[in-house]
């Protein structure tokens, strides 16, 4: 809403969904003549059992067995 209020053509999507961020920057879907803002909702570490939804992740990295289990989860959920 502040955004819209400050002239920008706003557009919120899922952030966590490819195709609704591709979907959102089409020029055309925007009102002309006014700045594009895209919000991306989205959710910490989706995908990874133990990181979906927690803030940790944003400051502590991965140990090597955590980094393993995650890109199995999210090779395993790419390809179902």
């Amino acid at each position: 809403e502040r955004l819209e209020a400050f002239g920008w053509s706003v557009k919120r999507v899922n952030g966590n969904k490819h195709g609704e961020i591709l979907g959102a920057i089409v020029p055309e879907l925007h009102q002309p003549g006014k700045p594009i803002a895209i919000v991306a909702d989205t959710i910490k570490g989706k995908g990874v059992s133990f990181m979906e939804g927690n803030a940790k992740w944003h400051y502590r990295k991965l140990k090597l067995n955590e980094y393993e289990i995650a890109v199995e989860e999210l090779t395993s959920a790419r390809n179902a």
